[in-house]
């Protein structure tokens, strides 16, 4: 009998050695803050809903570059552990006019941007009565420096 309450008392010895081990050396880790777990994922289109592939995604904080990534081959992109406070949104795509949008970050949000993009239009104009074309004729229209809100 003695020998197995020796046995025993080495056996809850090492286990208790090993918990306090593990609490010494994990007691130093700090905890991810609650802030630092906020993600702001979203959506690049253009103006015809069409996706952005390779869009670069930033998010600007004191013109500092904070973190940023592309989008990938469905046009989403995903920006994760940002702390809250207030960025520039900022938005790159290749033939495309940059995006830039000042946004308040408090919690995970999701959203879509619209990049848009010089257009060319090639054609001809015809007179709806004769049926000929009208020659020196100026097709204009404004285009919108502000994607529309989805």
């Amino acid at each position: 009998m003695n020998t197995r309450v020796k046995t025993l008392h080495r056996w809850l010895n090492m286990i208790l050695t090993g918990m306090l081990s593990l609490t010494i050396i994990f007691s130093g880790c700090e905890p991810i803050p609650d802030d630092m777990g906020i993600d702001l994922n979203g959506t690049v289109v253009n103006s015809t809903d069409q996706p952005v592939r390779q869009a670069t995604i930033m998010l600007v904080k004191d013109g500092q570059t904070i973190t940023s990534t592309t989008t990938n081959d469905d046009e989403s992109y995903l920006l994760s552990h940002i702390s809250t406070g207030t960025y520039d949104l900022q938005i790159i795509g290749d033939g495309y006019l940059p995006f830039s949008e000042t946004i308040e970050i408090s919690e995970s949000i999701s959203r879509t941007d619209v990049l848009l993009g010089d257009a060319t239009i090639t054609g001809q104009i015809i007179n709806s009565q004769t049926g000929e074309g009208l020659a020196e004729a100026e097709v204009s229209f404004p285009l919108a420096r502000t994607p529309p809100v989805l």
